[in-house]
């Protein structure tokens, strides 16, 4: 997982958003909400440790995503859910019901505008 993190921290440097993540960790485990592949908890990403090891054909980029997106609740940017299914802050996941509109690059682009 720490080479999602490590994609997260490159896409807001490109944007000139620097962020100190020396603190943040990434665990693999049980988050504390049930039925979630991941959740942010102050300076602490806990992902699904079964989840994780998934296999579909998207999975990849999926938990590209979700680093994105659980990332995306901690400090600096603290957002919120989204109802927009394009958003990488969509509640509920981030795959837009198989239904993205967007490129990889607009969706990152839309995220570090706070869109």
């Amino acid at each position: 997982m720490r080479f999602y993190f490590t994609a997260f921290v490159r896409e807001a440097e490109k944007r000139d958003i620097k962020i100190d993540y020396s603190k943040v960790s990434i665990v693999l485990g049980k988050p504390p909400t049930p039925f979630t592949a991941a959740e942010a908890l102050r300076n602490k990403i806990v992902f699904d440790a079964d989840y994780v090891k998934g296999k579909h054909k998207d999975h990849m980029m999926f938990l590209m995503f979700l680093m994105f997106h659980e990332a995306g609740h901690m400090p600096p940017f603290n957002y919120r859910h989204s109802a927009d299914p394009q958003s990488i802050m969509a509640e509920g996941g981030v795959s837009a019901g198989g239904k993205l509109k967007l490129t990889e690059t607009e969706r990152i682009d839309r995220f570090f505008k706070g869109e």
